[in-house]
This record gives C-alpha cells, sequence and structure tokens, in this order.
C-alpha cells in the first residue's frame, strides 16, 4: 500500500545510506544505521495495516501501563534523584510517557481514567526532572485538548487554569526551564555549532550517522565527549547533510500536505497520535531521541496512516 510519507522516508534513507558510505568513521556510523531500516519497516507495518488495529491502536495502552509500571518500581527500589525506569536515561522516560499518554487517553475517552492516567503520568514525569519532558508533556496534553476546548465554550477556563498551573509549575520544578526556551543554555548552544560545523565540513552528504561525539572531541578538546548534539534537528543535519536534512524536511511537508488534503477526522483516536508527534517533535528540539524514541514515533505516524484510512473524513 502506498503511505502518505513514501516519498520523503525514502530521501532520509537514501541519505543515511550515503552518510554512511562516505563517513569519516565508517564503522561508527555502520551501527548508528543498523537500526534506521528497522525503524522505517515499523512505520510500513503500521501503515499497512498488518494487525495494526489489534497490536497498535487496541494494545497501545498496554505499552503506556507498562512505562508506568516500571517507573513506579523505579520510584521504589532505586533513590536516583532523576528517575530514568528502565530506560537509558530520564530525558528518554520523560518523552515516552509524554508521546504515549495521549493515545492511552483516546481509548477511554468516555471513561473516569484519563484523569488518573494524566495525574500519575505528571508525577512519574516530574520525577524524572526532565525540562523538555515537562513542557513535552504540557504540549502533548494541550493538543489533545484543544479541539474538546474549542467545541465547548464551557471548558475554556479550565483549559486556561491549567495551561496556567502547568506555565507557573514547571519553572518551579525546574528553574533552568527558562534557560532551555530561552537558549540561554550555553552548553547546547555549543553542541548545535559543532553540528553546524560538521555540516560544513561535508555539505552534501555529513560527515556520517554517529560521528558527532569524534567530531565534538576534536573540536572541542577539554570537558566530557558529548555523543549527540541534543538537536536532533542540528545533528542530522551535521551527519547526513542536505540530504538528510531535505528527506526529513519532504516528510514534514508530505505529512502537512496529506493532512491538509484529507482534513483528518476529528476522532479522539486520531488527535491522540498527532499529540504524542507534538511531545516526539518537541523532544527532538532540545534532544537527540535514540532508536526506542524513534521506533515509538515511527509506530505513531503509521498509526496515523492507518487510522485515517479506517476512519470517515469529516468533510
Amino acid at each position: 500500500m502506498i503511505t502518505p510519507l513514501d516519498g520523503g522516508i525514502g530521501l532520509l534513507m537514501l541519505a543515511l545510506g550515503m552518510a554512511t558510505i562516505n563517513s569519516t568513521n565508517p564503522t561508527a556510523s555502520l551501527v548508528a544505521f543498523i537500526p534506521y531500516p528497522a525503524i522505517a519497516g515499523l512505520y510500513y507495518w503500521t501503515a499497512n495495516g498488518l494487525r495494526a488495529k489489534r497490536l497498535v491502536i487496541k494494545w497501545w495502552p498496554l505499552g503506556w501501563g507498562f512505562l508506568v509500571v516500571t517507573g513506579l518500581a523505579g520510584l521504589l527500589l532505586h533513590r536516583d534523584p532523576r528517575l530514568a525506569g528502565i530506560t537509558d536515561s530520564p530525558n528518554t522516560l520523560a518523552v515516552l510517557l509524554a508521546m504515549t499518554l495521549p493515545p492511552t487517553l483516546s481509548r477511554f475517552a468516555r471513561k473516569p481514567i484519563p484523569l488518573v492516567a494524566v495525574l500519575v503520568t505528571m508525577g512519574l514525569v516530574v520525577a524524572t526532572r526532565s525540562r523538555s519532558g515537562l513542557v513535552g508533556l504540557a504540549l502533548a496534553l494541550g493538543v489533545y485538548y484543544l479541539p474538546t476546548v474549542l467545541r465547548a465554550k464551557r471548558l475554556r477556563r479550565y483549559y486556561l487554569a491549567g495551561g496556567l498551573a502547568l506555565a507557573v509549575a514547571i519553572p518551579m520544578l525546574r528553574p533552568d526551564t527558562v534557560n532551555l526556551l530561552t537558549n540561554g543554555n550555553a552548553n547546547r548552544l555549543a553542541f548545535w555549532g559543532v553540528a553546524l560545523q560538521m555540516w560544513q565540513t561535508s555539505p552534501l552528504y555529513g560527515t556520517g550517522p554517529g560521528t558527532f561525539s569524534q567530531y565534538y572531541s576534536q573540536v572541542i578538546t577539554s570537558g566530557f565527549p558529548y555523543a549527540s548534539a541534543h538537536n536532533w534537528f542540528m545533528q542530522l543535519l551535521g551527519e547526513t547533510g542536505l540530504l538528510g536534512a531535505g528527506g526529513l524536511a519532504t516528510v514534514g511537508v508530505q505529512f502537512v500536505a496529506w493532512f491538509k488534503r484529507n482534513r483528518f477526522a476529528r476522532k479522539p483516536i486520531m488527535l491522540g497520535w498527532l499529540a504524542g508527534l507534538a511531545a516526539f517533535i518537541w523532544h527532538c528540539q532540545w534532544d537527540t531521541p535514540g532508536p526506542l524514541v524513534l521506533s515509538v514515533a515511527a509506530v505513531i505516524m503509521g498509526a496515523v496512516s492507518y487510522t485515517h484510512l479506517t476512519l470517515p473524513t469529516n468533510r
């Protein structure tokens, strides 16, 4: 089945392959490249509906529940200052919770479960102390509930009150969130500058997937050798060049064009997928997602394609 994102995904995979072939560190690039075909395969598996309704749409809350259970266990069993659960970092756990919560809410839209789910998820994200995670969760909830608020004027005061409460609470939980929002984080600016220098070294193909850490160590010899640019878009530009950036841009343009052309059905499940993607995009602005986060994003984008094919459009 032809999907809305074929051209962009094909160009992105081509860019990753060419960047790997022309890499300054072929071994590191090959290792970094390996997960991407599988991630693309997850998108096509979901978009083409191969058991997607049962394994993704119907059972999605089980994935969110697994993150919650393991996160709660982490709170009880470990005393780390920042909760990471079974993931590799607190930021990863925070973004996964923010991405998986809205589709879970859509499965129980008319039951009392959503309030409990929101509160539990908020508590766990707060425990991660992830700045991007806190804002990403707020953004995901805002996207998910906005259409409902626009249709029901009586809910607007609650929506605005909730937004105001989050705007006050997030800086209190992490005072340095303001630095994140204003690009005042000096480390991130340095990371992005290195990624830009990587792109200038090889504008078309980049220096190759997985080469940021090596290049960073060459440019900045003092301090800890960071493995990522803390911005997926900048790192993709540096590692895969204009070809990779063009592929990612094509995915975005194709998605928006398809979305606008089909006037998606205002169903809770579709809103849930879109809200999860909003959290992912926000995370990519401030961090570099690993294979697990990219896999969940691929499944969500595939589910958007599949869900639209199985729901009547709102014409």
